[in-house]
């Protein structure tokens, strides 16, 4: 109540560590001047105006709005540039029109599972709305707790993100063929794109040899722009090394490859050799990429 009677509050910030939501009071949504809002673990009342100045949205772990989805909230804030909305417990909040309709977001960062209607992701829909995103610089998708229809994993995604400079690829499971081939041909529509971090995981055990391997003339026809990548729990299994061969042989401007092992791996000094030496032997279209693996 106290901030609310503030002229010209413009940011906002609450984080807390209780387990239960934290109701916020109608107070907040008169603050109309304010262009930066982040929210974890709170509850939005029932009614609620928007803030028709608000450049960056930020709602993480639980936050809800009550009786609402998040796409009213979005819709009520049109100058938007910074989008974040991140969890994997929520379902069905938001549409993916309630995000293309904000035409000035620069950086979007989202949960597929929070897609309306899309427990079975169809990969040409979800990036055929979000290459309608003129502005977009930086993207960030958490992959956690998603399933990509079969099919996807055939077609090629047509859309291009011609201004694009860093993609993320949180929690993306290298055991699953549909999911490593989304981030593949993702990738072959970001003709601009500099930085890549992925963080991996392992839903099944995945048996030798690789389930995923790109074609050559597919691979022939990639050129890329990346100069930093990052890779962040990984194993040295043969899905990754088959990602990172890729990356190298097809970005002549690359700097370095940073991988961040898995604890056990990372500890396992015969594990790391092994992984070394794969990648030593891995063909680089940049001479002065440097692979770094971290334990």
């Amino acid at each position: 109540m106290l901030l609310s009677r503030i002229r010209g509050f413009k940011e906002f910030t609450l984080v807390h560590s209780r387990d239960a939501p934290v109701k916020l009071p109608t107070h907040l949504f008169n603050c109309l001047d304010l262009k930066h809002l982040k929210l974890e673990r709170s509850i939005y009342p029932l009614s609620f105006r928007g803030f028709p100045k608000l450049l960056t949205l930020d709602l993480h772990n639980n936050a809800s709005i009550q009786g609402h989805r998040y796409g009213e909230l979005i819709a009520c804030c049109p100058q938007l540039e910074t989008l974040k909305l991140w969890d994997s417990d929520l379902r069905g909040q938001v549409k993916l029109a309630d995000i293309t309709n904000l035409k000035n977001v620069k950086m979007l960062a989202l949960s597929l599972c929070l897609l309306d209607n899309m427990t079975m992701l169809r990969v040409s829909t979800v990036f055929q709305h979000i290459s309608l995103l003129p502005k977009l610089l930086e993207l960030c998708l958490r992959l956690e707790n998603c399933t990509f229809l079969p099919e996807d994993a055939q077609n090629p995604v047509s859309a291009n993100f011609p201004f694009l400079k860093t993609l993320a690829f949180c929690h993306m499971d290298f055991s699953s063929f549909s999911m490593l081939s989304f981030a593949f041909r993702m990738l072959i529509g970001c003709t601009t794109l500099q930085t890549l971090f992925i963080s991996g995981i392992y839903k099944n055990d995945v048996p030798l040899p690789a389930i995923f391997s790109p074609d050559r003339s597919t691979m022939g026809q990639l050129q890329l722009q990346l100069q930093k990548v990052r890779f962040v729990s990984i194993k040295g299994l043969e899905n990754e090394v088959c990602l990172i061969k890729y990356i190298l042989a097809c970005s002549p401007m690359l700097k370095s490859i940073e991988i961040r092992l898995t604890p056990y791996v990372g500890i396992n000094n015969n594990e790391k050799y092994k992984l070394a030496s794969k990648l030593l032997k891995l063909r680089r279209a940049s001479p002065m990429a440097e692979i770094i693996l971290y334990s």
